[in-house]
């Protein structure tokens, strides 16, 4: 996109870009960055909340200056917002998070990286002039959370945003409907009614192309495991159940596939049993000694066990 194109008439106001940015992208691109969970009633509610917020006109007053300046946990921004954390931002642009965080940096504000980078903390940190904060998923367990933690620190990062709602996932309607998992997928023929939005859009495409495609989570890290990219077929599937579901944050990952579902369910059936023949040796007596130490540990059990052994098997597990 060039200057001119963004430049008046085209672009007057901060609305303008919307429609640029719906004609120069795919549909199931735009609409993730554009849209929100089931009827999107919250997304609605959150632009709605800057309509409360109004200026006071306050003439034949006398000021020295007029600024937006203010103070974010020490860090003195030119007005008081900063660039939240989007996932995925190099899918919409090669440049992504590091033009964001130099755009940032350069308007006097701060930028969050979002977990789900496409650009390492490394080089969003070098981009901007202004504080730069890491936005935490634990994605790929904790490991790789105290690893990307102290990432951010050593990068110089200015602080931590942690994201804590995701426990319950939101059903981002549109992503299904535009099939993000199809053509995230392996699978050409699932892939073959979306295409038409893709191929329509050849600008977006040759930079997406070039890019490499499906850019890698430069910041998830497993211990033991490497870098979580976005080329194989393992970590595609890992990406598109966390687009449709954050709930998968902290899950290992386990391969799509009716032979994969297969072995998980027999490693479960195997648990299953190992747990029956442990519970089956346990005597009574050992059964009643292990209430006792819990009454002594904590002075009161959740739900207290029979003495008999009916009883314990009929109770839930202390």
């Amino acid at each position: 996109m060039s200057a001119r194109s963004i430049a008046s008439p085209n672009v007057v106001s901060i609305h303008d870009f919307r429609p640029l940015a719906q004609h120069r992208l795919p549909k199931a691109v735009f609409d993730y960055l554009d849209g929100g969970a089931d009827g999107e009633m919250t997304l609605r509610e959150n632009c709605r909340a800057f309509n409360d917020v109004t200026f006071r006109p306050r003439c034949a007053v006398a000021f020295k200056e007029c600024n937006l300046k203010t103070n974010v946990l020490g860090f003195e921004l030119s007005f008081p917002a900063m660039l939240a954390p989007v996932g995925y931002s190099r899918l919409m642009h090669p440049m992504g998070e590091v033009a964001a965080a130099s755009a940032a940096g350069k308007a006097g504000t701060g930028y969050i990286l979002s977990t789900i980078s496409g650009h390492s903390i490394e080089n969003v940190r070098a981009a901007s002039q202004g504080p730069v904060f890491y936005q935490l998923y634990l994605m790929g367990g904790r490991g790789a959370a105290e690893a990307a933690i102290d990432r951010a620190k050593k990068a110089g990062c200015s602080g931590l945003v942690v994201t804590i709602d995701t426990p319950v996932a939101g059903l981002r309607e549109r992503d299904f409907r535009n099939g993000i998992k199809e053509l995230m997928g392996t699978s050409v023929f699932e892939k073959i009614p979306f295409l038409p939005q893709v191929l329509s859009r050849p600008g977006w495409l040759i930079g997406f192309l070039r890019d490499g495609g499906v850019p890698k989570l430069a910041n998830v890290v497993v211990p033991g495991q490497g870098r979580r990219g976005g080329r194989s077929r393992r970590i595609r599937g890992y990406v598109v159940r966390f687009a449709l579901d954050p709930r998968t944050l902290g899950r290992p990952h386990r391969r799509e596939g009716r032979a994969d579902r297969r072995r998980c369910e027999a490693r479960d059936r195997r648990r299953r049993r190992r747990s029956e023949r442990l519970q089956s040796r346990r005597t009574p007596a050992r059964q009643r000694a292990a209430v006792d130490s819990c009454v002594a540990r904590s002075g009161r059990c959740s739900e207290q066990p029979d003495r008999s052994l009916d009883g314990w098997r009929s109770t839930p597990r202390v």
